[in-house]
Order: C-alpha cells, then structure tokens, then sequence
C-alpha cells in the first residue's frame, strides 16, 4: 500500500484513507517524521481530512506522479508499520481497545471488528472490544477517543494483565 502510494496517484479514495492514517499515526509514534518531505502537496488534504473524519474523501486532482515521496520519512513510515504488524501471529505485544458501532454496515463492520478481536484474542492478544449500539461507525469517532484516553490511562497505571483485555464483548 506504501509502496502504491509512492509509485502512483491512482489509488481508491479508501486506500487514500488508509496511506494517511498509516502516516499519521507513525507521525504521533515519531514526530521527527516530516509530513513535508513525505507528502506531496496533492496529497495533503486527504491527510488534512483523515485527522478528523474516519472517513476521508480522497483526492482525484493531484498533479504529483505520487501521493507520498520515497526518502528518509517514507523508511521511518514503514518501520512504523514493520514493528507493529501481527501479522502472521495475529499476537500483539500490547493492549489493545477495539470499538464498534452497531447502527451502519460500514466497510469497517461490526461483525468485521468482532472477527478481528476473536482472531487477537485467541492468539493470546490483550483486547477489549467495546460495542455501541446506537451509533454507526462515523458517530463513534468522539466515543472512540474518550474510550481510548480512558482505555490508556487504565493500561498505564500497570495493572496486572488479567485485569484488562478479557475478550469479552463491553456493550456501551
């Protein structure tokens, strides 16, 4: 997908989507990251609009042969992505908080989000799966940040694992 990114601009809208959030969320990892060097000037509103809607537009007029520029920035993205992948384990070394809407059949179901924290779960991952039944998928974005602050400060006060991470299903 990176490498997609940094070879064309031709990407589906959704794929757009998930280039960006790959890249902000490796920029908040390392702010040294330079979002400048990194991302073409075509590119930036997607990036712009993914820092505050799950879902966010896409571009189709970048004039750039790519959306994001290989270098020292792009290396520091895939590393991000290299060192948190749990894939082919589906085991990962931290806590994890997942949480869903049940309103809407998004490309992000429910049920999707279900399968993926059973998957974690029994590989021996940490996972809190939290449900809200009267929200769809984009109306849980305020919900999701008050859940992960919440979430975050909980693991951080070193709490013994049995404590947390239950793969239990936390209807809210």
């Amino acid at each position: 997908m990176l490498t997609g990114a940094a070879n064309t601009n031709k990407l589906p809208g959704v794929l757009q989507g998930y280039v960006a959030m790959t890249i902000l969320s490796a920029k908040v990892q390392d702010p040294s990251l330079s979002l400048d060097a990194l991302v073409n000037p075509g590119f930036m509103p997607v990036i712009d609009d993914t820092q505050v809607s799950c879902k966010p537009s896409g571009v189709t007029d970048v004039t750039e042969d790519s959306y994001i520029n290989l270098g020292d920035d792009f290396d520091k993205v895939v590393q991000f992505v290299e060192t948190r992948s749990y894939l082919p384990t589906n085991k990962l070394n931290v806590p994890v908080l997942i949480v869903a809407g049940l309103t809407d059949e998004s490309s992000v179901s429910a049920d999707l989000a279900r399968d993926e924290s059973r998957k974690l779960c029994e590989a021996g991952s940490m996972v809190d799966f939290q449900t809200f039944t009267t929200e769809s998928h984009q109306d849980i974005l305020p919900r999701s940040f008050d859940k992960s602050v919440e979430f975050a400060s909980y693991v951080s006060q070193k709490v013994v694992p049995g404590d947390f991470g239950n793969c239990t299903e936390i209807k809210g």
